[in-house]
């Protein structure tokens, strides 16, 4: 190759920050090397006396050179409930899709989740600048889930996924304040809830609570939105009131039950009640009672109607009717 003036440079995945650089003066640039994972060595000799800057690959002053660059790949990182692009929030559970994300197929099971899996490590850069290594659910050549790191700002997050032998690729998403999602069993992120669905026997809401703690998260992470109507009789519920030690609860006025209603007739809970806005802050589990416009459905008219043989049209999604009919689903209350 001729004779070149210039410098070889690398810069990192979001162009933002040198992490080297040499220069290489009137000597010639002998080879191209690809060595097929992503990665090239150029190498030849130089004639200067310009000292490289740590980080190179070598980095000491001679009249040959050798450089390695790696050329990252593209990846796609979406939420791993729905599979979708839609934005998503700090502290969500998210998939990437791509090629050469990992070197070999591996699965975390203790907690705290590692942030080296296998060699494969995911780094998250938030719109303004903050750079954290993300907790690793599973690796695998094609996939690697992760949650993003929680205190990641809003706006354009880039990821950048490191495996054992230096590969890299490369993905963007938009991060917001909210981003809900639920692991379903049609992983639609909006149909009936897998842990229900897969649990043997009768279900509580104790029980699927305890199992998101088993999962790692603490009560003040999780927020349970029901109805002032539902909400009026937990009194009646499997483990009152323990069960309200397992998560924030959010209590949303409903057509016939008014939260003046449900403070009457649950007073004990005078002690737990919070503000909606101040409930994230708080250090224990609440109870906030939210007003808000919510059509006139109940669960309780969904049931005698189905136990009827009545249609539900307008009461629940197609899926979930469908789902109540084949399992022939509160058949007996009539």
């Amino acid at each position: 190759m001729p004779h070149a003036v210039g410098f070889l440079t690398r810069l990192n995945s979001t162009g933002s920050n040198v992490l080297y650089s040499t220069l290489y003066l009137g000597g010639p640039f002998d080879g191209l090397a690809d060595v097929g994972t992503g990665s090239y060595y150029v190498f030849g000799g130089i004639r200067n006396e310009f000292i490289p800057t740590q980080g190179v690959f070598q980095s000491t002053l001679s009249p040959h050179f050798i450089t390695k660059l790696t050329i990252p790949s593209q990846a796609t990182t979406v939420s791993a409930a729905s599979y979708d692009g839609a934005p998503l929030a700090s502290e969500a559970i998210v998939s990437a899709f791509g090629t050469g994300l990992a070197t070999t197929t591996k699965s975390a099971f203790a907690l705290p989740l590692p942030t080296i899996l296998s060699g494969t490590t995911v780094n998250v850069r938030d719109s303004i600048g903050t750079e954290r290594e993300a907790p690793l659910f599973f690796v695998s050549p094609t996939q690697v889930n992760f949650q993003i790191p929680p205190g990641t700002a809003n706006g354009n997050a880039t990821i950048t996924i490191t495996r054992e032998d230096g590969g890299v690729s490369v993905s963007q998403m938009q991060i917001v304040n909210v981003a809900p999602s639920l692991f379903s069993a049609d992983a639609t992120g909006r149909g009936l809830a897998a842990a229900e669905v897969q649990r043997a026997g009768a279900s509580y809401t104790f029980d699927t609570l305890s199992e998101l703690h088993g999962q790692g998260l603490a009560a003040t992470q999780i927020f349970f939105l029901i109805g002032a109507d539902a909400f009026a009789e937990i009194a009646t519920w499997s483990r009152y009131p323990a069960v309200l030690d397992l998560a924030h609860f959010v209590v949303v006025a409903r057509p016939g039950v008014t939260l003046a209603t449900v403070q009457a007739r649950v007073p004990e809970l005078a002690a737990r009640l919070t503000a909606p806005a101040a409930l994230p802050a708080r250090a224990t589990p609440g109870v906030a009672l939210l007003h808000a416009e919510t059509p006139d459905v109940s669960s309780t008219d969904i049931r005698t109607r189905a136990a009827a043989g009545q249609a539900l049209s307008g009461l629940v999604t197609a899926p979930v009717e469908r789902y109540i009919r084949r399992h022939g689903l509160y058949a007996g209350e009539a």
